[in-house]
């Protein structure tokens, strides 16, 4: 492919690329046709211009002069442009001709369009031929002709659109040159600089004038003064260049104009001037344009940081205002380098609960206006509302930091009896942003005695006394049910103890304090005393009868042929809660009983949270006093509430029933769980429940980390969640572990080690 002169006998020259490298398939081969397609035509273009004539031009300046070349023809029309001095005496480096584009090729029937331009530097005529180049016997030349001026002087300033911006009411002349000047800021002074050119060969005196307005000024005007000339005489030797000063003071950010003349002494020589300034805004700000903070308790502190960002190539100072009330912000003031940021660290410290939506102002040197920064952020108290629920009435509020009477009155030895509290955080203003959480805070319970000693909270021991949850967390705007239990398993007496709630994070009085009144006692006569029937104890043990009953009217279960009622207490999933069910043999032959858990009197269903520890006990053959005989009970919950059933003791002479009550309490805290750093510790945790449960993981402290945020574990079942330790120091934490269907979580301590 190419191009060639036009000669009919030039050689057409091809060149065939070999097959790259490969293997034909047998049985693949076959035959398809191949189209080509070849255009021939000679090369030729149309151009309306013969001859290219530029006016006398002034020195430094420059002239354009556009035209088009068209190709009429079927194939492409290469060129490359080149001027040559129409004699070769001259020199062709000095020729003050440039064109656009300077090669190229023009497409099959397109136009290209040129531009010419003539910018002369010396005072002359200069002649040249503009030559294309292009691969024909005669290609296109067009001759070129220009001659120089030489000014009295050269304003060595950039060309301003300011002319076709600008907004005024009266157009501008066009005598006037425009120079532009550029303010950072307000109230800074700005000195614009530029070259004047003396071409000619005799040296001269210049002198700068301002030009006296039409129309009246305002006092405004004249007060506001803000071009001024620093290089208002001078005399510009001859080939050499001056430097003109004017400065520049803005008082305002609007835009200024300026009429000056620059005159020549003793000529007829002077050019006008529209001296315009402009006030730039410093590139600065802040890296954010808001900060909201979270809800923070009145007389708490929290700290964000933010940067100002300086884009200019100066250096800014700033300052803060003072009054800010709530937020205080650290540097107040300071300089900030060019093309650098400064952090500033903005502390929030609510006083009052309410809402806060402050603006920070920080004044920039050289700015109009100051930065804002809008801080938002909620201050709030806790409110407390603890009211006792009572059978009579709607519930009894307990008044905070005040002592309350809370009396069980007489309870039944392994008997119980409760109180439901009703614990609530109500708000006193509503929440501003729903994206925030409600505000969070812990409470404990501590019980003290008459003479103000801590005791030790205990269902099976004294106190007997139990609170479910004795320790949790109060979202605001919800409600947390807590249970106080009393129930003695001997004889025990509350009167003059205190039960007191405490809220760490609250005012020094915010609290409630119980007192507390009860007392237990025995039954008068122990259920598992027995009368003879009449028949000796040998004869009835012959006949396959039980030779005793119970005693009537002595069943401290409640329920037709029971014995005894065993009471279980304990948190949901744990497997250690164990109770003893006693009872005595009086046969004179031994006894084998085979230990079932049926469904509790009233119910269908057979609970499988109460677990005989063996399957059958043997009892040796009883003198006149009887043999006891025990087994325990293991009680495992699967869910929260009362869970009964019947324990059963059948023999070949008889049977013993006890019911089993057992009462299921949230989870109780655990650990702690050592934790070494670097290395992942697993920690068991056992599906409590019957039915798969996914339950959520989290840990409240950065320094612990999980490898996953949730576990799906099958009806107890067993499994490990690893726990990894990042922290530089002994740290504590706690690992949470949430089901859908309980409102508490499992707490488990975790104690970093670094």
């Amino acid at each position: 492919n190419g191009w060639h002169s036009g000669d009919q006998d030039a050689e057409v020259r091809s060149q065939v690329d070999p097959e790259p490298g490969h293997s034909v398939v047998d049985g693949s081969s076959r035959e398809m046709p191949l189209r080509t397609i070849a255009l021939a035509d000679q090369i030729s273009y149309e151009c309306a211009v013969e001859r290219i004539y530029f006016s006398s031009t002034v020195l430094f300046q420059s002239r354009l002069y556009r035209f088009a070349v068209t190709n009429p023809s079927s194939i492409a029309l290469p060129y490359s442009w080149r001027v040559v001095p129409a004699e070769e005496k001259e020199r062709t480096g000095l020729l003050p001709y440039s064109i656009t584009p300077p090669k190229g090729i023009i497409a099959a029937g397109s136009t290209a369009e040129f531009e010419i331009r003539f910018a002369p530097k010396e005072v002359e005529d200069f002649a040249a031929l503009l030559d294309s180049r292009m691969p024909l016997q005669e290609p296109l030349r067009i001759p070129l002709n220009g001659s120089a001026l030489r000014p009295w002087c050269h304003f060595e300033v950039p060309v301003s659109d300011y002319r076709a911006m600008r907004q005024a009411a009266d157009p501008l002349d066009p005598k006037y040159e425009i120079i532009e000047c550029e303010s950072m800021g307000v109230k800074v002074r700005n000195v614009k600089r530029f070259y004047v050119l003396n071409p000619t060969s005799d040296p001269y005196e210049f002198q700068w004038t301002p030009e006296e307005p039409k129309s009246v000024p305002s006092a405004a005007d004249q007060t506001a003064v803000h071009f001024r000339c620093l290089t208002k005489r001078g005399t510009i030797l001859p080939g050499k260049k001056f430097e003109m000063l004017f400065e520049y003071l803005p008082t305002d950010p609007e835009t200024h104009e300026s009429r000056w003349i620059f005159s020549v002494a003793g000529k007829e020589a002077s050019q006008s001037f529209l001296l315009v300034g402009t006030v730039k805004e410093p590139k600065v700000g802040f890296d954010v344009p808001c900060i909201k903070f979270k809800r923070l308790l009145v007389g708490g502190k929290t700290t964000e940081k933010v940067h100002i960002i300086n884009k200019e190539n100066l250096p800014l100072n700033f300052a803060f205002d003072r009054a800010m009330g709530a937020v205080r912000v650290s540097p107040k003031q300071g300089v900030i380098g060019p093309g650098e940021s400064l952090a500033v660290d903005v502390r929030f410290q609510p006083t009052e609960e309410k809402f806060y939506n402050v603006n920070v102002v920080c004044n920039i040197k050289r700015k109009q206006k100051p930065l804002l920064l809008n801080i938002k952020g909620e201050g709030y108290q806790i409110h407390t509302q603890l009211v006792v629920e009572e059978a009579d009435s709607e519930g009894r509020e307990l008044r905070n930091n005040m002592k309350e009477l809370l009396d069980f009155g007489d309870v039944q030895v392994e008997e119980k009896k409760s109180f439901t509290l009703k614990l609530s955080s109500p708000s006193k203003i509503p929440r501003f942003d729903d994206e925030q959480l409600p505000a969070r805070y812990y409470f404990l319970w501590q019980l003290r005695n008459s003479f103000g000693r801590v005791i030790t909270l205990h269902s099976e021991k004294p106190p007997y006394l139990s609170i479910t949850p004795e320790q949790g967390v109060i979202t605001q705007d919800s409600e947390t049910t807590i249970i106080i239990e009393y129930s003695p398993m001997d004889l025990h007496k509350l009167d003059g103890a205190t039960l007191q709630m405490r809220i760490p994070s609250g005012p020094e009085d915010t609290g409630y304090n119980l007192t507390l009144g009860g007392r237990s006692f025995r039954p008068p006569a122990d259920p598992t005393l027995t009368e003879p029937k009449g028949d000796t104890e040998e004869g009835a043990a012959k006949d396959g009868n039980f030779p005793y009953e119970e005693v009537a009217g002595k069943k401290p279960s409640g329920l037709p042929g029971l014995a005894k009622t065993i009471i279980f207490k304990a948190p949901l999933g744990s497997t250690d809660c164990s109770r003893p069910f006693r009872f005595h043999h009086f046969t004179a032959n031994p006894a084998t009983f085979t230990a079932t858990v049926e469904a509790a009197p009233g119910q269908k269903a057979v609970t499988l949270d109460f677990v005989p520890e063996a399957k059958e006990v043997k009892a040796e053959a009883a003198g006149p006093d009887g043999v006891e005989v025990c087994i325990n009970v293991r009680f495992q919950p699967s869910a929260l509430g009362e869970i009964r059933a019947l324990l059963v003791m059948k023999s070949d002479i008889g049977e013993h029933k006890a019911l089993l009550v057992g009462y299921a309490q949230p989870p109780q805290p655990q650990g702690p769980v050592d934790i070494a750093k670097g290395k992942p510790t697993n920690v068991d945790f056992q599906n409590p429940f019957m039915e798969p449960v996914e339950f959520s993981l989290q840990v409240d402290d950065p320094c612990f980390q999980l490898t996953q945020r949730a576990i799906k574990l099958d009806g107890k079942k067993t499994a490990p969640i690893p726990v990894s330790f990042a922290g530089d120091r002994v740290q504590q934490g706690r690992l949470l572990i949430s089901a859908p269907n309980v409102s508490v979580p499992w707490v488990i301590f975790l104690q970093g080690n670094a």
